[in-house]
């Protein structure tokens, strides 16, 4: 059985308390003397114990480097970062190690197709450098799982997967990316992305695929100084928009796979039956 808590529901940090795990706790437990069916699993009552000691809450800056540091030192199990709305600020690269978070999640980051969106208090905002790595080979999860999952953020200053193939499949989904130096988006050494609903604003290439298998998907790459997709290795793009780019859309040293109804900005090739 999947038992999805309301969001917000967290352990404590730091600077919090476990009341928010008690209560939470108490929720599931009143929700399932409703239901007889999941009433008399006996693993219920431990998934809830499992899932509420690795669920990280955090509010500030502070809290999210206590949080990475807590992530960390363990030795075992994998966590969830959940992150209030906000702009958290650092002058140095945040690393997501993606072996021992499960999901790094925001909240309110909302594609705003064709436009250059007005970021504001009501979203989460990674004002820093931000790198999903990994270092330790993570265990494949059932086929309708994903492995590791970036929700809903923006990152104002370059984002960059490079996880030493080390995650099997993962989900980047209502992420806003864009840099004023270098590529917007990197994915490199990566075995299965897929970017869902996301922004990839600026840079000078927009997107940078090297060494990975990636599934693009109603997404909007827009505004690069040169292109808005350069890949060395083949990827798919489904229901996209690569437009407004300073050279042209796409790069496709690898060749491309198109699904559904893409909008694409022409390139010197397009026409010539290379794709």
């Amino acid at each position: 059985y999947i038992i999805s808590p309301p969001g917000g529901i967290a352990i404590e940090t730091s600077n919090q308390k476990s009341s928010k795990a008690t209560t939470f706790k108490s929720k599931v437990a009143n929700e399932l003397s409703a239901q007889s069916s999941l009433k008399e699993h006996k693993g219920v009552r431990q998934l809830i114990s499992d899932y509420c000691s690795n669920v990280i809450e955090v509010t500030s800056m502070d809290e999210l480097r206590d949080a990475l540091k807590t992530v960390s030192s363990k030795t075992s199990g994998r966590f969830i970062i959940s992150l209030a709305k906000g702009t958290y600020t650092s002058e140095t690269e945040l690393k997501i190690p993606a072996d021992r978070i499960q999901k790094f999640e925001g909240v309110n980051m909302n594609r705003k197709s064709s436009t250059v969106p007005s970021e504001t208090s009501d979203s989460s905002i990674l004002d820093m450098p931000v790198k999903i790595v990994a270092s330790s080979r993570v265990s494949e999860r059932k086929e309708s799982s994903f492995d590791f999952e970036l929700i809903g953020v923006s990152v104002l200053k370059q984002l960059t997967v490079d996880t030493k193939n080390c995650v099997p499949r993962m989900k980047i989904e209502r992420v806003h990316s864009t840099t004023n130096s270098g590529d917007a988006m990197v994915i490199k050494s990566a075995k299965e992305v897929l970017m869902n609903d996301c922004e990839v604003f600026g840079g000078e290439d927009g997107l940078m695929i090297d060494d990975a298998t990636v599934h693009i998907k109603s997404s909007d790459i827009r505004f690069a100084e040169s292109r808005g997709i350069f890949a060395n290795d083949h990827f798919t793009v489904e229901d996209v928009e690569v437009s407004n780019c300073g050279g042209y859309g796409m790069k496709t040293r690898g060749g491309v796979t198109r699904l559904g109804d893409n909008d694409i900005q022409p390139g010197p090739w397009d026409g010539l039956g290379f794709f």
